[in-house]
């Protein structure tokens, strides 16, 4: 696309757009990349057919706001450039140790999980599908998650068509390339046995949507982001830094480029050297967790039987029916507000004392029976650490005392998601949103699953759903039981999703 020629932003304009690209992914616009942003905002502005860059600026900040168009934006700020097997000394450490590693580790679940962070147009993603492709010989055994999420809906959709150039393949040896890729004219598309195994997603990065069960971003073993964090300020950097952390499963892999900043933003994790590339790598120390033991469950005595009646001497009047018992009303959401100690408990589980909250929601479910919020908070904090029978454990003791309660449905969804049970999530996500049909994020996640089971029409309907049940919502309003996403977080992610069916 041709720029329209002769755009100068004023002083403060360029301030604007500066602080609003800032603000929404993270990017830092500095002076000296102030043409690259005029670039930019002078495409826009000619595509929109909008009379000025102030117009445009307008249309970007209002009320109804365009995300399409401000994810144009920030993809003109940034380089998408990419190819497969890229920097091959940190791809021959994922190779030859830490995917080895990973693999022998996780042999006693079958379970991986890998993250594609700023995946581009899907090179580096289907690169890491290859390895395991190359390194599992029982992989049809195995539950795999690679996960590729990025900001930029063009190349996510460039992605999951999967054709590329030959200049994709410049770093790739020739047999890999004849064994997973079938040539289309010019191009080399990705054989569908490895095109089956990586997930794209839309994900912003600056935004606090991770880690977290809705987004699949939780107990990771392995994370690639490379040539992303660049484009981030300090603030931002140790921000993703953080919340990577926090998203790892223990002793797992962070991999980023080598241009990124420096060791300091990185100083939670242990430094890893390999032979040109330097790696980090969460505490190797495995915090220990107290033997599982089956959730208390409340003890519902039979009641006991009225006293038979004396003989009687003479006949008297049948005594009248006793009355039923009311029906009971099964709650459809768990009572509000969070009550004080579940909060203290859940903020020791924030800081990582994971053992000491676990330990607390244990105490509080024995002292108190009845009382719903231990047992949900329980199978959630085991679903984050990927303790997932615990998980389901806990969550199946909930239900079966609440069986309407619409957030443990849709925890159970996400619980059995996570375990590759696709079929029984379905179910319980139809159930979340059979005890409360304006669940949104029960439609959301029913959507994602339909999608992974190649059912784009059905997923399409769910995520219009989504769409319906969140129109003239504050974007800004915080989505209870979605770990933080608000109606704007959960709007873009639709809004891409469906982009990527309808490709």
């Amino acid at each position: 696309m041709t720029a329209t020629p002769g755009i100068e932003l004023a002083d403060d304009l360029f301030l604007q757009y500066a602080s609003l690209v800032r603000e929404k992914s993270g990017l830092e616009v500095t002076p000296a990349r102030r043409s690259d942003l005029e670039r930019a905002v002078a495409d826009l502005t000619a595509r929109s057919a909008l009379a000025s860059p102030d117009k445009l600026y307008q249309l970007l900040v209002g009320q109804a706001g365009d995300p399409v168009l401000l994810d144009d934006l920030i993809t003109r700020l940034t380089v998408g450039e990419t190819h497969f097997f890229r920097n091959r000394p940190q791809f021959e450490a994922l190779q030859n140790v830490i995917l080895p590693e990973l693999i022998e580790k996780r042999r006693a679940v079958l379970r991986l999980r890998l993250w594609s962070a700023g995946c581009a147009s899907g090179e580096e993603a289907y690169s890491l599908a290859i390895l395991l492709r190359l390194l599992l010989p029982d992989l049809a055994r195995w539950n795999i998650l690679i996960l590729a999420t990025d900001i930029n809906r063009e190349s996510l959709e460039k992605a999951v068509l999967g054709r590329y150039r030959p200049w994709s393949f410049r770093e790739i040896p020739p047999d890999l390339k004849a064994a997973f890729f079938v040539s289309h004219g010019d191009r080399f598309e990705v054989a569908p046995k490895i095109r089956r195994m990586v997930t794209f997603r839309y994900l912003n990065l600056a935004e606090d949507s991770y880690p977290s069960l809705l987004t699949d971003t939780v107990g990771m073993d392995l994370i690639v982001c490379r040539n992303v964090l660049i484009y981030f300020n300090e603030e931002v950097n140790r921000l993703v830094a953080r919340r990577f952390h926090e998203t790892l499963a223990e002793a797992g892999w962070l991999v980023v480029g080598h241009a990124e900043p420096s060791q300091d933003i990185f100083r939670q994790f242990a430094v890893r050297n390999f032979p040109g590339t330097v790696v980090y790598q969460k505490s190797a120390v495995v915090e220990k967790y107290p033997a599982f033991s089956a959730p208390i469950l409340p003890d519902v005595p039979a009641p006991a039987p009225a006293p038979l009646p004396p003989p009687a001497r003479r006949p008297v009047k049948a005594a009248p029916a006793p009355e039923k018992p009311p029906a009971r009303h099964f709650l459809k959401h768990l009572p509000a507000p969070v009550p004080a100690e579940i909060q203290t408990a859940l903020r020791l589980f924030a800081v990582g004392q994971s053992a000491e909250a676990i330990q607390q929601l244990k105490a509080l479910a024995e002292a108190d029976p009845a009382n719903l919020w231990p047992p949900y908070e329980l199978a959630r904090l085991y679903a984050n650490l990927m303790e997932l029978q615990a998980a389901e454990t806990w969550i199946d003791s909930l239900l079966r005392r609440e069986p309407l309660l619409a957030a443990a449905h849709y925890l159970r969804g996400l619980i059995l998601q996570e375990a590759g049970r696709l079929e029984a999530s379905l179910q319980s996500f139809r159930a979340c949103i059979y005890a409360d049909h304006e669940f949104v994020l029960g439609h959301f996640a029913l959507a994602g699953v339909m999608a992974r089971q190649n059912q784009p029409q059905r997923a399409l309907k769910a995520f219009e759903n989504v769409e319906r049940l969140l129109v003239g919502r504050d974007p800004a309003e915080i989505l209870p039981d979605g770990d933080l996403v608000t109606v704007g977080h959960l709007l873009e992610m639709t809004a891409a999703q469906k982009e990527l069916l309808a490709g």
